[in-house]
């Protein structure tokens, strides 16, 4: 019962994405060792690569990824604090889960990581019973959660059904995988837009509405109703009394 067909669970979250697939491609999965002694096959283009999702376990793991981690998030313009590398250490260092150790799924295309996952085993009402789930870091609180993957077109349709293959595939790693208070403009967000709906289920079960923070007070209020503006009026001098 790990995935369901065209069947969605009912969150309790607001902005939350839930991803349901039955997807039927199981890839190799290769140790970290395996993958960095691998070598890019000749001929190398879209369509030889030899896509793999490689786990990563724990800080140990994510100690590893440091140089390929911030090759990608340099690439990534629009990347935010809740990308960056440091925030991750801090995070597995800091706070820890209550479910086990974060895992951290880099996608390897025969030669280099091409993307990173980064998934934390969490525990989710779905279908009426509590089940064993991964999903992006939990802990930041309201903060947006993202994989990593810069602009690349070819990485992000290939890392969430390489990441469901070893979430069906590994008896480790097996569980449901939930996506939380992601953005419609993070990367996560465009992974599951390019997945092919001939197999994978996927259901928006929530929105939540932002205020840009980059334009002047009264102009973000300007077009509110009247109720909404005083509201924000009421909360932005109680904000500024402290």
């Amino acid at each position: 019962f790990l995935f369901s067909e065209k069947q969605a669970a009912t969150l309790d979250e607001l902005g939350d994405a839930v991803f349901l697939c039955n997807g039927d491609r199981i890839p190799q999965i290769l140790t970290p060792t395996e993958a960095a002694h691998k070598t890019e096959p000749a001929g190398h283009d879209a369509m030889t690569t030899e896509w793999r999702v490689v786990p990563y376990d724990g800080l140990d793991g994510l100690l590893r990824l440091a140089a390929d981690w911030h090759r990608l998030t340099a690439a990534m313009p629009d990347r935010g604090f809740h990308h960056l590398y440091e925030t991750h250490v801090a995070y597995v260092q800091r706070m820890a889960r209550a479910h086990g150790p974060m895992v951290f799924l880099a996608l390897h295309d025969g030669g280099r990581v091409r993307a990173i996952c980064p998934l934390e085993p969490q525990r989710h009402t779905i279908l009426g019973r509590r089940q064993r789930a991964w999903g992006l870091a939990a802990g930041l609180g309201d903060v947006p959660r993202d994989v990593i993957c810069p602009a690349d077109d070819e990485a992000r349709r290939e890392l969430l059904p390489r990441v469901v293959g070893l979430l069906q595939g590994a008896r480790d790693y097996r569980g449901w995988l939930v996506f939380e208070r992601i953005l419609e403009t993070s990367v996560v967000w465009q992974c599951l837009h390019t997945l092919n709906p001939a197999t994978f289920c996927t259901d928006v079960v929530g929105a939540t509405a932002y205020i840009s923070s980059d334009k002047p007070f009264k102009t973000v209020i300007a077009g509110l109703a009247r109720n909404f503006r005083q509201n924000l009026r009421t909360q932005r001098n109680r904000l500024a009394a402290h």
